[in-house]
């Protein structure tokens, strides 16, 4: 699995900077899990590594070479002055037929 800024997956997103958001404010992110495996990817699971930043939806299966988005927003109690880089884990089990 790989996660990707566009769907058109161009770019992989090595490391997710979240950018500034103004503390009290909601800013929503669409990244795209995309399953390169040969096989079809069940139970799949995401967190973040941040409590400020909350999964909306993700894909709990994708079949093989499918693409499905993960969506999440930042919602900060107080302004940064730099962006938020945030870890995105994502595991899922291979399905052998």
């Amino acid at each position: 699995m790989r996660i990707y800024f566009n769907k058109d997956l161009k770019e992989e997103a090595k490391a997710i900077d979240l950018g500034i958001v103004i503390a009290g404010e909601k800013k929503e992110y669409i990244y795209y899990l995309h399953n390169d495996a040969e096989v079809k990817l069940e139970n799949i699971k995401c967190a973040i590594d941040n409590m400020e930043v909350k999964l909306i939806s993700f894909p709990k299966e994708l079949k093989s070479k499918e693409i499905g988005e993960i969506k999440f927003e930042w919602s900060p109690s107080v302004t940064v002055k730099k962006g938020l880089k945030a870890e995105i884990n994502v595991t899922g089990e291979e399905i052998y037929s």
